[in-house]
């Protein structure tokens, strides 16, 4: 299933909307976009903002796609001084590091006294949800798993005793693959919830000033995508539960 990039951009466009009718940002302030891909959010943000930065990993799928400048850093240390920016932001981040105290640490430091982090994450809701249009995606994803096998993949399981057979590769499409990097497939939805989030931000010194939910619905498979409206979204997920959460943090005094 080939992803819709330009559905995507639309869909980050409409929660970054939703998150600032809550919480405006100041046009005089500077704010660093971490995990910016293409750099789409961070261009839009630049239009409304004196200075908009931003950065994301080497490897970043999007880093041919790039439409703003997104400079590339190691994933530990932001390349920034202290108290630079007034705004930290990241949009479906979080979930994907795996040492969210440095992260978070890192992130109280490039802020200025009384700056807010922004961070948009998935909830249980997109989870479940995904975890069901896995099935009518199923023929899709396995026939993209073989086509994904490159020449070196090949190479490295001939080494090691050769490639997986299409059983194995069918039998490990079976079940929606973990999306972060914290839990497994099954209990996701536990560290997707608003009280997991708020456990972990309050660990590491953080206090939520504002959660708000952004009101589209949405799977990981983008089944549907852009046939399926924007507004038709919002309306679906009034029923069947909204994909993303806004928090809104400043550090503990």
């Amino acid at each position: 299933m080939q992803l819709d990039l330009e559905f995507l951009r639309r869909l980050r466009a409409a929660e970054l909307a939703a998150w600032q009718a809550h919480f405006p940002l100041d046009a005089a302030g500077a704010l660093l976009e971490v995990g910016a891909g293409a750099g789409y959010q961070a261009a839009a943000l630049a239009d409304s903002l004196a200075r908009v930065a931003a950065i994301d990993l080497p490897s970043s799928a999007y880093a041919s796609a790039q439409i703003f400048p997104v400079r590339a850093y190691d994933g530990q240390s932001f390349p920034f001084a202290d108290g630079e920016f007034d705004y930290v932001y990241t949009s479906h981040v979080l979930e994907h590091v795996t040492d969210l105290d440095h992260f978070l640490s890192e992130t109280g430091r490039v802020l200025r006294a009384g700056g807010h982090a922004i961070h948009v994450v998935p909830t249980p809701a997109w989870r479940l949800w995904t975890v069901l249009a896995h099935y009518p995606a199923l023929p899709a994803v396995i026939y993209r798993r073989l086509m994904d096998r490159s020449d070196a993949e090949m190479h490295d399981a001939e080494i090691s005793g050769g490639r997986k057979s299409l059983h194995q590769l069918a039998l490990g499409a079976l079940f929606a693959p973990a999306h972060g990097e914290t839990g497994n497939r099954f209990t996701e939805p536990f560290y997707f919830r608003r009280q997991y989030w708020r456990k972990v931000f309050a660990a590491n010194g953080w206090h939520v000033t504002g959660c708000h939910s952004l009101g589209l619905f949405y799977t990981g498979y983008m089944l549907c995508g852009a046939r399926l409206s924007l507004s038709m979204r919002a309306k679906i997920a009034k029923i069947a539960g909204s994909a993303s959460t806004c928090f809104i943090l400043q550090r503990m005094v």
